[in-house]
């Protein structure tokens, strides 16, 4: 956290640690485990932003929420499209149906379903820009894929730009 803090960071990332064979107890010694971060964290001014994955503790955005509740502020969720992509066929819907907690909404990590860089598959990326936006500020958006310099970014650039992705205002 003080890293972060100290480099003028804003959020620092949790990605989901495995779960162990007793969910709820791998819970309880997780949150007893933040519980010094989360102090930290929110004396520096720096969110905890958990990201869920598929084949750990908080395996959905779902999931994360609750744990992100029950550790209280300054704790939040990140949006990994390619987590997100696992829940389901349509990564906007998952945003939008999480409307309720958008104020949990930290930082969204934009790759395509297929892990690699924006445009690379077949990820509707104008439908998800529309939701996050109708969801609030995530807090800040990384780019993000494996692919070749110059390949990153096209995906995401051609819906930013695409007019159906922009709302009042022209903001995407």
């Amino acid at each position: 956290a003080e890293c972060c803090a100290e480099l003028g960071g804003k959020v620092l990332v949790l990605r989901a640690p495995p779960c162990g064979l007793d969910r709820e107890r791998t819970t309880a010694l997780v949150v007893d485990a933040l519980a010094p971060v989360v102090v930290r964290c929110g004396a520096l001014g720096v969110r905890l932003s958990l990201e869920p994955a598929p084949s750990a503790l908080y395996r959905t955005v779902a999931d994360a929420i609750v744990l992100a509740k029950r550790l209280g502020p300054p704790v939040g969720v990140q949006l990994d499209i390619p987590a997100l992509c696992a829940e389901g066929p349509d990564p906007a819907a998952v945003i939008l149906g999480q409307q309720a907690a958008v104020d949990l909404f930290h930082h969204a990590h934009i790759a395509d379903c297929n892990r690699r860089a924006p445009g690379s598959g077949p990820t509707d990326f104008v439908s998800i820009m529309r939701a996050l936006r109708r969801g609030g500020d995530p807090g800040g958006v990384a780019l993000g894929g494996g692919d070749p310099p110059g390949v990153a970014g096209r995906g995401v650039s051609g819906s930013i730009a695409d007019p159906r992705a922009r709302g009042p205002g022209g903001r995407v």
